[in-house]
């Protein structure tokens, strides 16, 4: 699955002369966390999102500094806060080094970013055009799109999921080192094996649901403490 598959591609977007009170009307009316900020001729020059509007001067959240810490920071800095507080154009608040994404980008890449910036979503470029944004929220409804249903789609022998779940189990050490015997029924995956806490029989007990034609992991493996 692919970023043009989740995005949203009816983008709400501001100028950077917009005003930071109709941007915050923007945020809470339409119930999103960030608009993408276009040039006149249209390019992405910025993001402007809820944490941006947070620390601010009207409703007295902006930082607040001491004399021993002004020392530490250079002009340019205080007065870069300063407009970040108080500056009442998209333009004055805005984060300038956005993170983007493209269409054809795998989700796993896009994850990543993410997880790497620290961001909650990535607008998505065509070349230099916008054409979507992605968030968190998207992938969420990804997730919810490929839900595995109750009852597998087709019959699948259980000599096949056998074979194959013990490729799946060799493929990972940590797994493969610690199930001894795998047995399917009708279906339903029985586990054997000895490992050191919970969280490993969990993890193969996943393993075990990724295969096709599962309908159910019984596991019979027990936790062994390791004795120092």
């Amino acid at each position: 699955m692919k970023v043009i598959d989740i995005m949203t591609s009816d983008v709400i977007t501001v100028s950077p002369d917009t005003s930071v009170y109709e941007a915050a009307d923007l945020l809470l009316g339409r119930r999103i966390s960030a608009l993408p900020v276009l040039n006149a001729d249209g390019r992405l020059i910025g993001i402007i999102s809820e944490s941006d509007l947070m620390r601010r001067g009207e409703i007295r959240s902006e930082k607040r500094s001491t004399w021993w810490r002004d020392l530490v920071k250079t002009d340019l800095r205080q007065a870069s806060e300063f407009l970040r507080s108080h500056g009442r154009r998209v333009a004055d608040v805005m984060s300038r080094d956005v993170v983007c994404a493209t269409g054809r980008m795998p989700l796993r890449e896009a994850v990543e970013l993410m997880e790497r910036h620290a961001v909650k979503r990535l607008p998505v470029l065509d070349g230099h055009r916008l054409v979507g944004i992605v968030s968190r929220s998207d992938l969420l409804r990804a997730l919810l799109a490929v839900e595995p249903s109750a009852q597998p789609s087709a019959e699948v022998e259980d000599q096949t999921i056998r074979q194959q779940l013990l490729e799946e189990l060799k493929a990972r050490h940590w797994a493969g080192s610690i199930v001894a015997n795998v047995i399917v029924d009708s279906g339903i995956v029985h586990l054997w094996g000895e490992a050191g806490t919970l969280r490993e029989v969990d993890a193969c007990r996943a393993l075990a649901q990724t295969i096709e034609g599962v309908r159910r992991v019984a596991s019979h493996m027990v936790v062994v403490k390791t004795v120092v």
